[in-house]
């Protein structure tokens, strides 16, 4: 067995088995990556709702299998699902039927047109009234076996796919009291790491594809600073060359609400963070699994942002994409370039933005 195969984009479209991918090469066949956001991740509505309740809560169309072939046609390589889970377990921790074959569908979508996808446990953490996996020992101890028991069903609900599916543990993990830099007390990080290591564990018991799966853990907040890379523990795995670290960077952090142009100060700002990545992650591949203008007042850039702030968001975009693939890494754009009822078309919400990440990779 080779795990440190490298696997060309023409022979995976090629091939519909599973086929071992070392977790670099996934991340170097990622190429540009968006995030389907606002839809499985939606929650508030309570429990008992019709599926699409959920799916379209927050404002998005269904997803469709158009809308996936239109990512593939138009140059990106990969999506992440975020999914919240926690509106559709019963008290035993069991996920409903519909939800996970409603999960299931889009993963299939995804798969059709050729695209990597992630799946995830997404606001079932950070400081929704609904987070229930925090970082903090106590916590932890309580809902230990539940996060260990999702992670099993839905591991073995999407067994089957082959490698262009991969697991990302949880998403912006925070601690009790939803502290964003890094944890009040330093057991957060315990309590993390503890997660991240009863998350592979969880998958790789379930066998067959997973047992190779790539899987992905993200540091405390998906955050970056030195104490939390530093206090970052990667789980142990019973295979080699299969884990991927995540973070996210809307930076320069409220550049959006700042900045006109997009200067040196701003880009050095993302080359520092990316030196910092790739100097704490010297033999694993890492992901910015989120990226965008989002800042303090939450106002991002939309189609109907002034000309100078959509060139702003899209020399923000060119500049993560070239940066990210200069240090073997890869980039998922946060839902702005593709929203709301441009995905029914579908068509691209902000091309401009677009097209700079596209020149970007390419070039």
């Amino acid at each position: 067995m080779n795990e440190n195969v490298v696997i060309t984009r023409d022979e995976i479209n090629q091939n519909a088995t599973y086929m071992e991918e070392s977790a670099q090469s996934a991340v170097d066949n990622f190429g540009l990556g968006f995030n389907l956001g606002n839809t499985l991740d939606a929650n508030g509505c309570g429990t008992g709702k019709p599926v699409a309740t959920y799916e379209t809560f927050w404002g998005q169309p269904e997803t469709t299998q158009d809308m996936m072939t239109f990512l593939m046609q138009n140059g990106f390589n990969a999506v992440r699902i975020p999914v919240t889970w926690y509106e559709h377990m019963d008290a035993e921790g069991n996920v409903d039927e519909a939800w996970m074959m409603r999960v299931k569908a889009i993963v299939e979508y995804a798969m059709n047109a050729g695209l990597y996808a992630i799946v995830n446990v997404h606001h079932d953490t950070a400081a929704g009234s609904g987070a229930w996996i925090k970082a903090d020992t106590d916590v932890y101890a309580a809902t230990k076996e539940k996060f260990k028991k999702l992670w099993t069903q839905i591991a073995n609900a999407l067994a089957d796919y082959d490698q262009h599916l991969l697991f990302e543990g949880y998403n912006e993990m925070l601690d009790g009291n939803n502290s964003w830099d890094e944890p009040q007390k330093a057991s957060g990080y315990e309590a993390l790491n503890n997660y991240a290591q009863d998350f592979v564990d969880a998958v790789r018991a379930t066998g067959g594809n997973n047992a190779t799966r790539n899987l992905i853990v993200n540091t405390y907040a998906a955050a970056k600073g030195e104490n939390v890379l530093n206090n970052f523990m990667l789980p142990t795995d019973a295979v080699n060359n299969h884990l991927i670290v995540q973070v996210h960077s809307y930076d320069p952090w409220n550049f959006f609400n700042t900045k006109t142009t997009w200067d040196s100060e701003c880009h050095n700002t993302l080359t520092e963070i990316f030196s910092a990545l790739s100097k704490k992650f010297t033999t694993i591949p890492y992901i910015i699994g989120e990226y965008g203008t989002h800042g303090e007042s939450d106002i991002s850039v939309s189609k109907s942002s002034p000309a100078e702030k959509i060139k702003l968001a899209a020399d923000q975009a060119a500049d993560m994409v070239k940066l990210a693939k200069d240090h073997h890494s890869a980039t998922f754009y946060w839902m702005s370039i593709f929203d709301g009822s441009d995905r029914i078309q579908p068509q691209w919400s902000l091309p401009t933005v677009v097209e700079a990440m596209q020149e970007a990779y390419n070039n």
